[in-house]
């Protein structure tokens, strides 16, 4: 979803890129960041503790509008899709005390249609979340045309996913699927951003084949739903976002319980709300690993909607459950 804020644009030193035979590489400028600019000593922001971050950017026209992200399970590598219809790859970098420290061997994919075809047009191309199903696929929703295509790998022929919902195509432009995520028992939690189906009520969907459940999810008229990934616990973790032009931009991340059913989506828990002094834009996804530790780390990215005003920001935290 598009917003627009004015916020400086920060000079940062470039590391050099590559990629699969499959993809372009790209060079990628990263900057590592502290998480309060204004308080560097600051650590902890509710319950997460951080792990490190980074600004990152490219001369590459291409490169922005991070939406849906994904870490492998070694977390060695990151997956996103972008508001205009590409897959973005890069090798996430460590220092030696485990803290995020710099992306590598950044690349870009075309995503494709039903038909091979790359994705062109704003109404077509508006990936915005992103989910790797029990099989290994990688489910992609959509806003402005309302749907979901399934894909085995990045630069592959989509898939269509069957969505049986009624009413979806009614949707305004940017209220569609922002936040989506396979429950541990295989269903597909589906929320929508900005589609009100009653008083602060927001649309959602548990899908289960051709079998549709539909859910409300609570939204004040300020936090919505943007992204959406599974915890080893088998707790759903939500991000939100909301913004205000005195405001800004703002963040929080609750946590909930897999719905069993249909109805209304109640029992949330606050586990950090981001705003300022703390690092904070577009926050549109989220991702959550576990260490060989049993840590559980999450990683947010911001989506800077090709505005020379915002930043993509990489952040990495751990979770204290």
């Amino acid at each position: 979803m598009d917003w627009r804020i004015a916020w400086p644009v920060i000079g940062l030193c470039a590391i050099v890129a590559g990629s699969s035979a499959l993809a372009d590489p790209i060079a990628l400028k990263s900057k590592s960041i502290v998480l309060a600019p204004s308080k560097p000593e600051t650590q902890t922001v509710g319950a997460l503790s951080y792990r490190g971050g980074v600004e990152l950017s490219s001369e590459d026209a291409r490169f922005g509008g991070l939406s849906g992200l994904l870490v492998s399970a070694d977390r060695a590598q990151l997956t996103s899709v972008t508001d205009t219809g590409w897959w973005f790859e890069a090798r996430l970098i460590y220092d030696a005390d485990g803290r995020l420290e710099s992306l590598a061997d950044a690349a870009l994919t075309r995503l494709l249609s039903e038909t091979g075809q790359p994705l062109t047009g704003k109404r077509t191309s508006d990936s915005e979340s992103l989910a790797r199903a029990p099989d290994g696929s990688l489910y992609v929703s959509f806003e402005r045309h309302h749907r979901a295509l399934r894909y085995a790998a990045p630069g592959d022929t989509a898939q269509p996913v069957q969505l049986p919902i009624q009413g979806l195509a009614n949707i305004r432009n940017n209220g569609g699927l922002e936040a989506i995520e396979f429950l541990p028992d295989g269903r597909l939690l589906m929320l929508t951003e900005d589609h009100f189906v009653s008083d602060g009520r927001l649309a959602g969907w548990l899908v289960d084949g051709q079998r549709v459940s539909a859910l409300t999810y609570p939204g004040n008229g300020y936090f919505k739903p943007t992204g959406l990934t599974r915890l080893a616990t088998g707790q759903m973790l939500v991000l939100e976002r909301g913004y205000t032009a005195i405001g800004g931009p703002k963040a929080r991340l609750m946590i909930i319980e897999p719905p069993a059913g249909a109805g209304p989506i109640n029992d949330l828990t606050e586990v950090a709300r981001l705003q300022p002094p703390i690092q904070v834009d577009n926050y549109e996804g989220v991702a959550a690993r576990t260490t060989d530790a049993g840590v559980t780390l999450l990683y947010l990215i911001s989506d800077d909607n090709f505005n020379g005003l915002q930043r993509t920001l990489l952040l990495m935290f751990a979770l204290k459950l």
